[in-house]
């Protein structure tokens, strides 16, 4: 009889931007690592999600420390064998952040405890709660931007407006930052905000203004060129339509063959090959 072994199932998850980076608080500074989700669409199930990617993340750091440990041989009791860590030993915070720039409302769950759906409350007290951080563009100020020190409050200014054109047209152009953005702002805001901005090559400053124009005059001599090219197949079609209608009349009024071939040949400057296979079509 085989016995039922259970599979061990490894977990890698890869996060859209993790920085440690250093904050001021009441005068003093603090270490934390900060991670970014990028999303696009609600995920009903973000809570969870960043519940992987933080206990990930703390997993490295007291594996870090363990390394570091087992290296200096300094691991004594029995504790510190059992954890890898010493007693003094700390982690750093990791503050995990979701930038929602979809064009629908975040409607999805903003804590673990929204996800449960418990009969009996008394378990409350007993089960964890984990918030999402969520940094809705269409939800923010005009305050809120402004209290960002990087590009990134230009980019949820940009977001929050990009499905309206004519409120996009009045930003790009009303707010000076946006004629000198930096180019990795201007491709973010390209791949998430669903806008048509020419970044040329190398370019490492993007006039947004200049750019978003220049890409809506390019989608404009596409579409024109589209359509001459359709217009020029309707002609195409209606012009062949009378030849045939021509050879076709002409044949039934019985006009030689050679006197209907040089005739079209003459009104629609047509070659003898192309005027032979208007009669044969005709004849057939």
């Amino acid at each position: 009889m085989k016995k039922n072994r259970r599979k061990s199932k490894f977990i890698h998850r890869f996060r859209d931007a993790v920085r440690k980076t250093s904050v001021m608080t009441d005068d003093q500074c603090a270490y934390v690592i900060i991670g970014i989700e990028a999303q696009t669409k609600t995920h009903y199930a973000m809570a969870v999600r960043n519940i992987i990617y933080d206990g990930l993340q703390y997993a490295q750091q007291v594996d870090d420390l363990q390394v570091g440990h087992r290296i200096n041989g300094d691991v004594e009791s029995s504790e510190e064998f059992l954890s890898g860590m010493h007693r003094e030993d700390r982690l750093i915070p990791v503050i995990t952040i979701c930038l929602y720039f979809g064009t629908e409302p975040w409607d999805g769950a903003l804590s673990l405890m929204e996800l449960f759906d418990l009969p009996d409350e008394r378990l409350l007290p007993y089960i964890q709660d984990y918030e999402v951080f969520l940094m809705e563009p269409s939800r923010m100020s005009d305050e809120d931007f402004g209290k960002f020190s990087t590009n990134l409050g230009q980019v949820l200014k940009f977001m929050k407006v990009a499905q309206d054109k004519k409120k996009l047209a009045e930003l790009v152009n009303s707010d000076d930052a946006f004629k000198k953005l930096d180019r990795k702002a201007a491709q973010v805001i390209r791949d998430y905000a669903k806008v048509e901005i020419n970044i040329e090559p190398e370019q490492e400053e993007v006039n947004m203004c200049k750019g978003w124009y220049d890409a809506i005059e390019d989608a404009r001599k596409e579409e024109r060129e589209a359509a001459q090219e359709r217009e020029e197949e309707l002609r195409a079609a209606a012009n062949t339509m009378a030849i045939y209608s021509v050879v076709e009349a002409y044949k039934d009024i019985k006009m030689p063959s050679e006197d209907i071939r040089s005739w079209i040949m003459k009104k629609y400057d047509l070659t003898e090959t192309d005027a032979d296979r208007y009669l044969a079509f005709a004849s057939a």
